[in-house]
Parts: C-alpha cells; structure tokens; sequence
C-alpha cells in the first residue's frame, strides 16, 4: 500500500507540484476556495432570509451548510459536508506546505503528495454524494425542477449565491 501511495504521489509531485505547474497555482486555488465560500456564506443568507431561518448562521463557515441541512430535514448530509469543508481547507493548507517544504528527500515527498492527493480525491467524493442528498431536498422544498441538481453538483456554492440573490426563487 506505502508503495502505492508514493506511486501516486511520485506522480503528483513531479507532473502537478513540481514539474508543469506555475508557482503561484496553490496559492491562487487557497485564494479561489477562500472566494467561493465567501460566495456560499452570502448565498446563504439570502436562502436563510427566504426560509424564515436565523440568517446570522449563514456567516459561520462550515456550520452554515450544516444549519442549511437541519432546515432541510438532511442534518446528517449537511454535517457531512461541512466536515468535508473544514478537511479540504487543510488538506489546501497541507499541499501548501508540501510544496514549499526544501526538497530533501524526492521518496517522502512523494508519499506525502500521495496520501494529500488520494485524501482530497476521498473528500470530494464524498462532498458530492451528500451533495446530492442535501440539494435534492432544498430544490424539492423551494418547489424547483430536478435540472437544478445539474449546477449544485457541478458548482454548488455560485449555484447557492444564485439562489440567495434570485427574486423568483422563493421558499
């Protein structure tokens, strides 16, 4: 297994972190994650504020979407993707370090990208199967068609700022 770990993050770390990619794509991924939770929380108010629910839970990362799956009736989903939040900020965090680390030894560089690689690859994973739990019940309690699942799966926190912002969706 330890060999096939560092397989893959021999992989990663030569092709992704070190090799073709510009210096500055981790720090602009962090960067990106950090706006588009920005654009979840905002959503989120707005769908909070339609739902008659308490909107200063929409400002607390990770809790936010827990709350959301509480009003929903799929608490479990929604704990389950706040956790997956909170892993794949430090899982950022660690690809960060990792990156920045001197190069000393390429074999425990390689394991370390490996088990970094295969633990955000299991954290997205299982995002969107809870996913599609949550967002089904809150496209079936907005009274929307089932298409919207399409762009909560492929981009669910710009698809939650547009349901916060757009009028004609309505709790």
């Amino acid at each position: 297994m330890k060999e096939f770990i560092s397989l893959i993050g021999k992989f990663a770390s030569e092709y992704i972190w070190l090799g073709k990619v510009a210096d500055d794509i981790l720090v602009e991924s962090l960067l990106i994650y950090t706006v588009l939770q920005v654009c979840c929380a905002v959503g989120l108010h707005g769908v909070f504020a339609k739902m008659n629910a308490k909107k200063r839970w929409a400002a607390v990362p990770a809790a936010n979407v827990a709350y959301l799956g509480d009003l929903c009736g799929c608490k479990l989903a929604g704990c389950v993707i706040a956790l997956c939040k909170i892993c794949a900020l430090v899982a950022a965090e660690g690809v960060v370090r990792v990156y920045t680390i001197p190069l000393v030894d390429r074999d425990i560089l390689a394991y370390h990208c490996g088990v970094t690689f295969i633990l955000i690859v299991a954290i997205l994973l299982l995002r969107t199967i809870a996913g599609c739990f949550l967002y089904r019940k809150l496209i079936r309690k907005f009274g929307l068609e089932g298409w919207w699942m399409f762009f909560f799966l492929l981009a669910p926190n710009l698809t939650t700022l547009f349901f916060g912002f757009n009028p004609d969706i309505r709790g």
